[in-house]
């Protein structure tokens, strides 16, 4: 500030203002005090104070979150925070803030009654649901759609049985075999149920053989000799049985045996086919069916994903799970995920990073700050000459968008920012506006509008589209059209399809607005193609975003790569910054969809952890770190939130946020207060209660017997947990 008697005097003024109840004179008071000092922690929090009182709750949490990324320390910052992530429902960020605070004051008494108001928010959020805990059931989120491309692999699979092993839909049936009567079939078929209940295999086929020579179009007995056929591991004789019963004659049984064979033959599409089959004409009530259909696309989705990772992608009570294909030891890698599609955090104040990898452009100025002035030149030699170039390439024709190289800006052109750039598409710069004020839009009369509500950047929205429409093109040129056929779109909008979304309310309804942002873009994508963004395409694209979103950073920093250099070169110079290189620099902050990382379900115990990580391309992304040992079949399991908190809370957090009920190992053994014994749920008299677990005190019991029963049960394998003891009060 260059007047710091004129800025006392201004701040002042602010905070008179503010007492007075003027929120709205105070607002503007303190936004100028801002603008000519963004770093201004307490400024900062004045204003966050402000918009809180004025009910701008996302508003007051962008100042809050901007004085928290400065000091995770600063107590006021953690509580301001938590205060307005509370009021936005964001009740996880606003309990890992209240975390924060608390590490430097666990009886911080303000803290303390924040914590209290925050679970009677959460469990009065969760009260108004009013459920019972449902059974849930994963395959009712995945749907059995044919993908992009599956009509001519489904041929292409027909031919194969047709000419290699002369199976057929329409192959010849035998004459039945003259003067021979029905009840002569029935007789054979009779006696082969018999044989084969008897386990001699061979018999059972002799008579088949004799039932379908007799009346070889009697469905039942094709279906049973291919039964008996696949009891002797003749698969493909067993198949040629059920290709030869006519389509509309087909039970479900029939349909999945089909599709359990051509399984194993290596014949994916077509067992799908046949899965699908199976579940339709069961009216969706053969589970079975419907989790072998999901079994295979999953293999077909992820197994080129994970050939060199010691893991696996299966489909289970959960949805799609991961699996250890071999025993992981703890620290080892699990696997590293590159993001389908990313974009900088809408909370990213202060270090730039490149928008179409996420690697960090940290310049030297923001690393060491005011400290260079105090620099000879020789130390502002070595750190021109030894700090990476982290002048970022702008896009040439909107001058909005950061790159760390031309390589980057010409994939981001062509993969997705030609249809979104605002240098082209001028709809686009309301959007890029948004980014730019935290999703607020300033209207002429000065009022501010809450246009975005989601927690991350709707440039990842557009980045989706965008990159649809892209690979559409794409295809549309590679044949000579003019706009892109129906199965076109559909092959560009596959790779989206391994993002399964859940929503409980329609986003269209928080902010109809984006709804015609993005309508206005894309009706403009270039080469004459529009796509249309209806409600029902921003519901679900919104919600598979809020649903698989992972944060992470760049692996590595310009600051690391500076003090790598020094150390190569070995220059001196090196020893007088020593001082100055002390402290961790700041990160960039970039959101991001993973294909594989999306797999990962929740325990409460989980196994593994995510962390920033290097993709193969040297590009960063995220790794899976096992935490402690993980063996061979063991499902690889993270955590959605933070897991100190007490079960009860867990709970409804997760079935408010991702609509299931926990019932991981420590949501089964441990308790949730002292009224009722955590093993055999006994009610506690009142005004009394049970003795809790002496080691981890997270479990109450009504007698040892129930003690003893949980211990040997599991609550021994997770009585003493890594896991940290701030809980919420009970």
């Amino acid at each position: 500030m260059t007047d710091p008697a004129g800025t006392t005097a201004a701040l002042q003024e602010a905070d008179i203002l503010y007492k007075e109840n003027k929120l709205d004179s105070a607002l503007k008071k303190y936004s100028k005090l801002i603008e000519e000092n963004q770093d201004d922690i307490e400024l900062l929090l004045r204003r966050s104070r402000c918009y809180f009182d004025l009910q701008e709750y996302n508003l007051a949490f962008n100042d809050a979150k901007a004085a928290h990324s400065m000091d995770s320390t600063h107590i006021d910052a953690c509580i301001c925070c938590g205060r307005a992530a509370t009021r936005t429902k964001s009740f996880e960020k606003a309990f890992r803030y209240y975390k924060d605070a608390l590490k430097v004051d666990p009886k911080h008494p303000v803290v303390t009654d924040e914590l209290k108001k925050l679970q009677a928010a959460i469990m009065a959020e969760h009260e108004k649901e009013s459920v019972d805990e449902p059974t849930y059931s994963a395959v009712k989120f995945c749907t059995q759609d044919p993908y992009p491309g599956d009509k001519e692999l489904y041929q292409m699979e027909q031919e194969i049985l047709n000419k290699k092993y002369k199976i057929c839909n329409n192959q010849e049936i035998a004459e039945p075999i003259p003067n021979t009567k029905p009840e002569d079939a029935a007789k054979h078929a009779a006696m082969a149920i018999r044989y084969r209940a008897g386990g001699n295999t061979g018999d059972a086929l002799q008579e088949c053989d004799r039932a379908v020579a007799i009346d070889p179009c009697n469905v039942l007995y094709r279906q049973l000799r291919a039964e008996v056929l696949l009891d002797r591991s003749q698969r493909e004789d067993s198949l040629r049985d059920l290709y030869a019963i006519p389509p509309q004659s087909r039970s479900a049984e029939v349909w999945k045996q089909g599709g359990q064979i051509q399984l194993k033959m290596g014949l994916p599409v077509s067992s799908e086919f046949w899965f699908r089959k199976a579940t339709k004409i069961s009216d969706n009530k053969d589970e079975e069916s419907a989790i072998l259909f999901q079994k295979v696309r999953t293999e077909r989705l992820y197994g080129p994903l994970t050939q060199n990772v010691p893991v696996k992608v299966d489909f289970g009570q959960f949805g799609r799970s991961i699996f250890a294909t071999e025993d992981i030891e703890e620290g080892a890698e699990c696997l590293t995920d590159k993001p389908v599609v990313l974009s900088e955090s809408l909370n990213n104040y202060f270090v730039p990073g490149c928008h179409h990898c996420a690697m960090s452009l940290l310049p030297p100025e923001d690393y060491f700050g005011e400290a260079m002035d105090l620099f000879d030149d020789s130390m502002k030699d070595l750190v021109k000459e030894l700090w990476p170039d982290t002048t970022p390439v702008l896009c040439d024709k909107c001058q909005r968008v950061k790159y760390c190289s031309v390589k980057c800006q010409k994939e981001s052109w062509a993969k997705y920012h030609e249809v979104i750039c605002p240098g082209r598409n001028p709809a686009a710069k309301r959007l890029y506006d948004l980014v730019a004020n935290k999703g607020v839009e300033i209207q002429a009369d000065g009022r501010k509008d809450d246009v975005w509500l989601g927690s991350y950047s709707p440039l990842v929205l557009a980045r989706i589209w965008g990159t649809i429409v892209q690979d559409a093109k794409t295809m549309m040129r590679s044949e000579g059209l003019t706009q892109p056929s129906a199965e076109q779109w559909a092959k560009a909008k596959a790779p989206f399809r391994r993002f399964i979304a859940f929503g409980c309310t329609k986003a269209t309804d928080r902010m109809p607005d984006m709804v015609k942002v993005f309508q206005e873009i894309f009706q403009n994508c270039g080469d004459g193609i529009s796509y249309e963004i209806t409600e029902a395409e921003f519901n679900g694209r919104y919600y598979q975003a809020t649903c698989n979103l992972q944060m992470f950073t760049s692996y590595i920093t310009p600051y690391q790569k500076f003090l790598t250099n020094i150390a190569n070169k070995g220059d001196p110079r090196g020893l007088k910054m020593l001082k100055y290189l002390q402290k961790n620099p700041k990160q960039s902050a970039f959101t991001g969809m993973f294909a594989l990382h999306a797999c990962l379900n929740h325990s409460c115990y989980n196994n593994v952890e995510v962390r920033d990580g290097r993709c193969a391309d040297n590009t960063p992304g995220v790794a899976v770190i096992a935490k402690r040992n993980v063996k061979k079949g063991e499902e690889v399991l993270t955590t959605y939130i933070d897991t100190s908190m007490p079960r009860k809370l867990r709970r409804a957090w997760l079935y408010k946020s991702f609509n299931f009920w926990c019932h991981c190992l420590r949501c089964q053994f441990e308790g949730d207060d002292a009224t009722s014994c955590t093993t055999c749920r006994m009610k506690v008299e009142e005004g009394k209660k049970f003795p809790s677990c002496g080691k981890c005190h997270r479990a109450w019991y009504c007698s040892v017997a129930c003690q003893k029963k949980a211990w040997k049960q599991g609550h021994k394998i997770i009585c003493q947990t890594e896991h940290s003891q701030i809980t919420l009060t009970s």
